[in-house]
């Protein structure tokens, strides 16, 4: 199941854009590891707990990495249509983590796993990393981490139809991540949220592009907005000039 820019995001559409984004191809089938990167309070929790959303209602075993603190402080914008009680929710595995030695520990462990997950999503590296951004040591844990989930992911994939997709998220300035080479070598899909006019924009960040064989429609840009303490609002697609 590659990824498709309209399963990061579930809302109420208008016919015509639920029509645009239904043409838009998914990502190519290599790319299973993806990095979702935006400023703080943009929304990528919630688009995370859309993703897993979206895979858990197709039937998919989803493990979702987080940190409860965070989770608690700042609850997530449920998809559209999402309750307490559905179903889905049975699909995702939600599990509290504190360091990034935990993360590593659950990682090396995966192949233990009677169901191993179909796809494995990690909310906010960065907050289990002890050193600051910027320090060696940070980034120094940063690569060991990903190393962990990437062979993580391979270790799950083995008996299943389809690769086990690997969807991380962090956090980045206006025009990407910080240290963009730490994250392509493991996680080469790159997905940015960015500021914008009255709102936010999601879409895959252009020296992506460059660099794989990426079909021109799926540079199209989602801008959604947060909708107060409800929901996300998709408003409307664009494509960049």
């Amino acid at each position: 199941m590659p990824y498709h820019l309209s399963s990061f995001i579930s809302a109420r559409l208008s016919p015509g854009l639920q029509s645009q984004l239904s043409q838009l191809p998914g990502f190519p089938a290599s790319l299973t590891h993806c990095l979702l990167a935006g400023p703080e309070r943009s929304g990528k929790t919630s688009i995370l707990f859309h993703f897993a959303y979206t895979l858990a209602a197709a039937g998919k075993q989803v493990g979702f990495l987080c940190k409860r603190s965070k989770l608690e402080q700042v609850p997530p914008l449920l998809p559209l249509g999402a309750n307490a009680q559905d179903a889905a929710w049975q699909n995702i595995n939600l599990r509290y983590l504190d360091t990034a030695a935990d993360l590593q520990k659950y990682a090396a462990c995966i192949h233990l796993s009677p169901n191993p997950p179909q796809a494995l999503i990690v909310d906010d590296l960065s907050e289990f990393i002890v050193a600051r951004p910027g320090e060696r040591a940070h980034d120094q844990e940063i690569v060991k981490t990903l190393a962990f989930l990437h062979e993580a992911a391979r270790c799950a994939s083995p008996g299943q139809a389809e690769p086990c997709l690997l969807l991380v998220s962090d956090l980045s300035g206006a025009e990407g991540p910080r240290a963009l080479y730490l994250y392509q070598r493991w996680l080469p899909l790159i997905i940015h949220i960015r500021p914008a006019e009255g709102g936010l924009v999601l879409g895959l960040l252009p020296q992506v592009a460059e660099l794989h064989a990426v079909p021109v429609k799926c540079m199209a840009q989602l801008h959604f907005c947060l909708a107060g303490q409800s929901a996300l609002s998709l408003e409307y697609m664009t494509f960049p000039s």
